[in-house]
């Protein structure tokens, strides 16, 4: 897909104490930022499912603004636990990095997944790396979920995210555990 402009908000260093600014810049751009999704899939005979692919998306930061992103992050961090008048300040520059309108936070992902219908009788499991080439970090998730009759299934899944808190995953959160039991008419 093409698109012209961006809506996402990039770090924009301004002066003054508040040091930094969430901003969608590049919204009004003639620049054309391309995504870019391309796969292949295989089926087994016993009917699992392994799927590979690549996305290139182009509205994701370059090195430069990952590392403008990592410092207002910091610098945020620093102002919302300070106590002082700068806090609420802080606060609202994490609520707008975390809400930056990005779909995936840099531009060169790899992605594998793996599907296992019916590994056990009425058990079900899906498991996914998404792996940064920018910058080496990657998530990882699985679910499993189970049938107890016709219009209930009881989920489990858990994500695990590498690179630490400067990298595409880790940024925000390093891990996740989730049940949840799901109900059909």
């Amino acid at each position: 897909s093409l698109q012209q402009g961006s809506l996402a908000l990039f770090p924009v260093a301004v002066q003054g104490p508040l040091t930094w600014e969430m901003d969608a810049v590049k919204k009004d751009e003639n620049t054309l930022y391309a995504t870019l999704l391309a796969g292949i899939g295989y089926t087994f005979e016993s009917g699992d499912t392994m799927t590979f692919e690549y996305l290139y998306y182009g509205q994701g930061y370059d090195s430069e603004e990952a590392s403008n992103f990592s410092q207002l992050k910091k610098d945020a961090s620093f102002f919302y636990s300070s106590q002082s008048a700068l806090s609420g300040y802080g606060t609202q520059l994490l609520g707008k990095a975390a809400g930056n309108q990005l779909d995936f936070f840099r531009q060169n992902y790899l992605m594998v997944q793996y599907l296992n219908d019916d590994i056990i009788d009425a058990v079900d499991l899906v498991s996914r790396i998404t792996y940064c080439l920018d910058d080496e970090s990657s998530r990882l998730y699985s679910s499993v979920s189970y049938d107890l009759n016709d219009h209930m299934e009881l989920m489990l899944s858990g994500m695990m995210n590498t690179g630490g808190p400067d990298a595409s995953f880790g940024a925000f959160l390093d891990y996740q555990i989730q049940v949840a039991v799901e109900y059909s008419f």
